[in-house]
């Protein structure tokens, strides 16, 4: 399990992204919302499964669905 990272601004666009899928989907799909994290914070170099664990954790924290669609229409960036 990754521990919590103490980076303010990947925490505040993981926030912001978890919530734009749910307005914009009504569902949180993981893969999607961590690759899109990923790419906006490439120079961080984490990986993927690390961030797709943060936004797992952080849509649980809400009353949000939850999808694991890597071939959905969203999963296209």
């Amino acid at each position: 399990m990754m521990k919590r990272l103490d980076m303010p601004e990947l925490n505040a666009d993981l926030a912001e992204l978890v919530r734009q899928a749910m307005a914009t989907n009504r569902v949180v799909n993981v893969p999607v919302v961590a690759e899109q994290l990923r790419r906006k914070h490439e120079h961080l170099n984490i990986a993927l499964e690390d961030l797709e664990e943060l936004v797992l954790q952080s849509a649980s924290q809400l009353p949000y669905p939850i999808e694991f669609d890597t071939n959905g229409d969203d999963a296209k960036l």
